[in-house]
């Protein structure tokens, strides 16, 4: 925000379900949309590490062993 280069900011915190902190700043409100373009990775690997901390998903594991349709061969 300080070079201008967005025009403001916001943080949201959640843990089980619920909002524990949220924050706008500068023109930003809850109904301002965000593109995140390629950003978008990082959500789905946050995404994925916690299906691999709750469920027997493992880092290792072959594609095809979830999604049988996908075949590396």
């Amino acid at each position: 925000m300080q070079k201008n280069y967005y025009p403001g900011a916001s943080i949201i915190i959640a843990k089980n379900d619920s909002v524990i902190f949220e924050e706008y700043y500068g023109n930003y409100t809850p109904e301002t949309e965000v593109y995140i373009a390629s950003a978008g990775k990082w959500v789905a690997a946050a995404t994925i590490a916690a299906v691999v901390d709750q469920t027997a998903l493992r880092w290792n594991d072959p594609v095809e062993k979830w999604i049988p349709e996908f075949k590396t061969s």
